[in-house]
Parts: C-alpha cells; structure tokens; sequence
C-alpha cells in the first residue's frame, strides 16, 4: 500500500531498521486509508481514496487480536472503515484472540482493544475452547490458574481437550515415559538462590529428556521472569555442553542477508539492475556455484528454499532484478535460523 521497499528499509542502517521502520510504514497506511495523504498522481480524497486502495477487498482476518497496540489498532480500523459514513464501503472484520494470552504489554499491546471489539463492530462472539495441543493435565492446570483473574472474556466459557482426543490418556505421551509425574504438571521445591534453582529445573528436564530416546534439547525450554534468572542456566547447558538458543536474542545474530551466502546472490542481482532474470536461472546458478559446498550449513539450506519459493512464485516469468532484491529481503525478514535440538531459553 505505501510502496516500501524491505530492502531500501534493510540497507539502511541500524540496528534493526525495518523494525525502526515499521511504526513509519503503519502510520502511512493509516494516513493514506483515511485520506490524508494521497500519493502522487492519484486526484481523489478521503473515503474515495480509501476505495481505491482497498478495491475488491471485502474482508479482514485479524490473528493476535489481543497483541495489536494503539497504532495496529488504528490501522485496521482505517482498513475496516469503522468511520466511514457509508456502511455498505466497511469491510467484514474476524478477529481472533484469547484475552489470557497477552504476553507483550512491554511493548504497548493491550486487552483493551480485544475487549471492547464487540462494541466497536457490532460483533458476535464465538468461543473457541477446544484445545488441540495440550493434555488434559495441562489443561486443567491452566484453567485453574487464570480462574482468579475475573476481568476474562471466557469466565464462564473453560478451556477443554478437543472431541477427538478425549479418551487419550490425560498426561498424554508422558503418561506412559514418565512414570513419576505421569504426565501431571509439577510444582518442583527448589533453593532460594538462582544457581540452586538451576541445578534442580536442568536435572529434572534431563530427567525427562532420558525418558524418550527419539527427543533432542529443542523440545524443551526454560520460561524466567527476567534474564538474570537464566544466567545459571545457561553456565550449566555450558558446562554440560548443551546447545541452547535465547529467545529474545533471536534478532541478535546475523541476518541472512548479511550473511555470505546470501550475499553472493545479491552481489550478482545488483550487477545487473536493469536486466531481468528468471528463477530458473538463479537455480542453475546455485545448482553451479554452490555444487561442494556442504549440505549441513543452514544458511545455504535457506538460500536454496528462497530460490524454490521464486520458481513457484515467478515460475518462467522475467522479472527485474530489483524485484528479486525485494523479495530476498521480505523472505530474511521473516526467516529464522533453524534451532533443532537446541534448548529454547
């Protein structure tokens, strides 16, 4: 809708620009719905401009509802037309959100906006309580846990195990490897100190890990209130030669565009701006360059599935390079290095 470009924001410097960016991005969009700022060579305003941008759009799906803060907020409801005069140009909103999820107050979300979503679109509320992940231990665990906190959507309204896993064994799989907690969530008695914790949390996941052979570290993890608790956990996985990942570092390592891999690639894109080029050249290209290189390393492995995804985007179609610069960018911003058998902390 703005027109930004991922790899003009990524190239900009910083430490995570298109982050920095994106505030920017959202608060254009929202100009642009509401008709405050109309882009060049388009002469209309207002909800006519607001038309344009979303021609054919009829409806909106909103996952996280409970995670938007004020500006997400803002701009789906320019999206969705709520002030517009004229109810028939609205746009249909499904918004889907558990109000006992919202983990990311520290960054300005709020229940607030779940909560009153009812009233600001006239909408009928569906309760999806059937869980499909978790054993029914868990679950009855984490319905008694949040039962105090009466300020909840679904107070009368209990989390339960779906339909077709009801007669599985209520600890699930660990009902049958563990034969100490069965598969029940444990309450562990554990030293004041961080270090003492530590030692007793890393010896009851070995514990657990012994029990399953097929299991890696990547199947576990440590949840902490603030980071220094994890410090001692993170001496023991050191010392016990554990490979680990910390959650809210995973933007901190190299990005994939930085890294040489991906770099050869866009090396040869920026050589040739004005040409056009076929996926399927790229995939020679790759197929040629990178013929002995080694299978293991994962940034190879996610350059060769960004090519993949071009062929069955572009198939034999020609596009500019640019284009195929943009679309490397948009496929780093979302991509992750792969953590199998890592501890998550």
């Amino acid at each position: 809708m703005t027109g930004t470009s991922l790899a003009a924001l990524a190239e900009s410097g910083g430490e995570d620009p298109a982050r920095q960016g994106l505030d920017q991005i959202l608060d254009q969009a929202v100009a642009l719905l509401q008709g405050k700022a109309p882009p060049g060579g388009l002469d209309c305003e207002g909800d006519e401009l607001r038309e344009r941008l979303l021609a054919g759009y009829r409806y909106i799906l909103v996952d996280e509802y409970q995670d938007i803060d004020q500006r997400q907020y803002e701009l789906i409801s320019a999206l969705a037309g709520r002030q517009t005069r004229d109810r028939d140009a609205r746009l249909t909103v499904l918004a889907v959100g558990d109000d006992d999820q919202n983990i990311y107050t520290f960054r300005g979300t709020s229940n607030t906006f779940i909560h009153r979503f009812q009233q600001d679109y006239q909408a009928t509320v569906e309760y999806l309580v059937e869980n499909y992940r978790s054993s029914a231990h868990i679950i009855a665990a984490a319905n008694q846990l949040i039962a105090p906190h009466r300020q909840r959507m679904k107070i009368k309204h209990p989390i339960r195990i779906n339909h077709s896993r009801k007669r599985d064994p209520s600890g699930g799989r660990w009902q049958r490897l563990d034969p100490a907690a069965q598969g029940r969530v444990q309450a562990l008695r554990v030293p004041r100190d961080a270090i003492g914790q530590a030692v007793v949390v890393m010896a009851e996941l070995s514990r657990l890990k012994a029990l399953d052979p097929s299991g890696d570290w990547s199947d576990f993890a440590v949840l902490a209130r603030n980071r220094a608790t994890l410090d001692p956990v993170r001496a023991w996985c050191h010392q016990h030669a554990v490979a680990y990942r910390l959650s809210e570092r995973d933007g901190s390592g190299p990005r994939f565009h930085q890294t040489r891999e991906a770099c050869r690639l866009l090396d040869l894109l920026r050589n040739k701006p004005n040409r056009r080029c076929q996926a399927a050249t790229l995939s020679r290209w790759f197929e040629a360059r990178f013929a002995d290189a080694q299978h293991a390393n994962p940034w190879l492995a996610m350059l060769a599935q960004v090519i993949a995804e071009l062929n069955c985007v572009w198939g034999d179609i020609a596009v500019p390079s640019s284009t195929l610069i943009d679309e490397l960018y948009e496929f780093a911003t979302d991509a992750a290095r792969s953590e199998h058998g890592r501890l998550t902390l």
